[in-house]
């Protein structure tokens, strides 16, 4: 449900060059609490669990998916001036609290039975300037908060159990899941990889999974961030699960399903090109309208 915006009007004077009691009021934008809604798509279909979509990744496969769920923090609303403004994110628990918000798209029916709960969240709510023409975002979870293990006085939306990979790699800040010929399950999981330092044995970052992306035109009374599927999966084949034959060897060493962050698996290399990794800009997030059935 969308809240309506709760500020006051501001008013800008400009008068004119001869001082003239004809003022004329100037409209600028308010501070106020606004939502702003993500919809899930595959290409320029409206996602749901219960439907598949055919012409999925390289091989053009049928597919449904098994899950849809993404970490966000450090919003930034991007004014007419060419200022930017910090997205003041409401505490709103269980899907909000310390900055960051967690947004689940899928609803428990379908293919989302196995992964997923009816439990629903596709709105980001936070105090911004309503005439803000573009957004920012970080896909992830913020380094002081992506650590330790979610118990019970973890703060939600850091208390999520399912989510957690473990107390060093910390949360997953993507994570759905590519079902392909009835059974086969393809899963695209996105969290920091951490290892040891082989000189002094400490742990350190191996990749750090978080992605800040820029939405030039966004309006949130008029538009919807879209989570495009069909892009995160253009260039991966969900189909088959990469695997290699080490030299020397004759028996090939297969990678764990799908892209779970495993160094070297092949199977990742697609999904990272539009998710935003390794120097590419992140495409599978997008500007699109706020009612599925609008233009």
């Amino acid at each position: 449900m969308r809240r309506a915006p709760l500020a006051s009007t501001v008013l800008v004077l400009a008068c004119n060059a001869g001082g003239d009691a004809d003022d004329t009021d100037l409209q600028a934008g308010v501070d106020a609490e606004q939502a702003i809604t993500f919809r899930a798509v595959v290409g320029d279909e409206t996602w749901r669990c219960a439907a598949n979509y055919e012409n999925i990744g390289k091989t053009k496969a049928t597919a449904s998916f098994g899950d849809l769920k993404l970490y966000v923090h450090d919003l930034v609303a991007l004014l007419p001036d060419g200022t930017e403004q910090p997205v003041e994110l409401a505490d709103d628990a269980p899907w909000q609290g310390e900055g960051v918000a967690l947004l689940d798209l899928e609803d428990g029916t379908g293919s989302c039975a196995v992964q997923g709960d009816t439990a629903l969240r596709s709105e980001v709510i936070g105090t911004f300037r309503d005439d803000a023409v573009g957004l920012r975002l970080t896909v992830g979870v913020p380094d002081a908060l992506n650590v330790g293990p979610a118990d019970d006085t973890s703060t939600p939306p850091l208390d999520r159990d399912d989510l957690l990979v473990n107390a060093t790699s910390g949360f997953r800040y993507l994570r759905t899941v590519v079902i392909t010929g009835g059974t086969g399950r393809w899963p695209v999981e996105i969290f920091d990889v951490w290892g040891t330092d082989p000189a002094t044995g400490d742990p350190r970052e191996l990749q750090d999974a978080q992605v800040q992306i820029t939405l030039p035109g966004f309006r949130a009374a008029d538009d919807a961030v879209l989570v495009d599927l069909a892009v995160l999966l253009s260039d991966s084949d969900p189909t088959t699960n990469f695997s290699t034959t080490p030299a020397g060897s004759t028996r090939p060493q297969v990678s764990p399903e799908g892209c779970q962050m495993t160094p070297g698996d092949q199977d990742c290399t697609g999904i990272f090109r539009h998710y935003g990794l390794g120097g590419v800009a992140a495409d599978f997030l997008r500007v699109g309208p706020l009612d599925p059935t609008g233009p």
